[in-house]
């Protein structure tokens, strides 16, 4: 579990997977630098011996118009969302042991484009490449490679620009709100979906699964837009 200024919650990440029956450790490292990575790996193969899955998600959110954006908010991103989540994958592809899996975080604003957000949608899109070449390299080694695209989710990372950043999103979707992170998200859908069509719904998603496994288990690569209600997946 990497973090790179909250200990604090990271600590509690790392709680909540060992009462889960997990195994976790916390460790600093600014991904920017392949320094950091390659000593986070270290660290991790010598506490567990390889490497299985790697969840690419470091980033950093500065919009802003063209006009109007630094070129340190404008470098913070590129060093963050761009190189760091070069030397993470390109470590976990020396790393990740044959069988397993790399996920990076892209992001559905690479669709949307709203005005105030091309240098951070920039970075995100390149995830999608990232991710779509590597699983070509990694084909032969059964490893899946995939990008995950989230809607607007209200978090931190989101409302630190304020409210005037919000305008217009929560309306962009079909139920007029943001995602909810997990904490809120299960008493949020409970209120939205009648007990009959969550159970339905939930027949559905237990019939279909085992077809979106094999799928997984291939090399195509792929994106899974989830969040927000703004981009329908089959």
């Amino acid at each position: 579990m990497n973090y790179l200024t909250n200990r604090g919650l990271a600590d509690q990440v790392v709680s909540d997977i060992k009462v889960a029956g997990g195994r976790a450790m916390a460790r600093q490292a600014d991904v920017a630098g392949p320094a950091a990575v390659k000593a986070l790996f270290d660290a991790h193969d010598e506490a567990y011996c390889g490497v299985d899955v790697v969840v690419n998600n470091a980033g950093i959110m500065n919009v802003g118009p063209f006009a109007q954006m630094t070129d340190d908010a404008f470098n913070r991103m590129i060093a963050t969302n761009m190189t760091g989540s070069f030397n993470v994958l390109r470590e976990a592809t020396r790393r990740t042991r044959d069988g397993g899996r790399i996920v990076s975080q892209s992001s559905s604003i690479i669709l949307q484009k709203p005005a105030y957000t091309g240098a951070y949608a920039a970075t995100k899109a390149a995830q999608e490449i990232y991710s779509s070449v590597l699983a070509k390299k990694l084909a032969g080694r059964n490893i899946s490679v995939n990008a995950v695209s989230p809607g607007a989710v209200d978090t931190q990372l989101l409302r630190q620009h304020g409210e005037e950043a919000l305008r217009g999103i929560p309306e962009a979707t079909p139920l007029q709100r943001l995602g909810q992170p997990p904490g809120h998200r299960k008493r949020h859908r409970a209120s939205l979906l009648p007990r009959r069509r969550m159970d339905q719904r939930s027949k559905h998603l237990r019939e279909r699964r085992p077809r979106l496994r094999m799928k997984a288990r291939g090399v195509c690569p792929s994106n899974k837009a989830l969040g927000g209600g703004q981009i329908a997946v089959a």
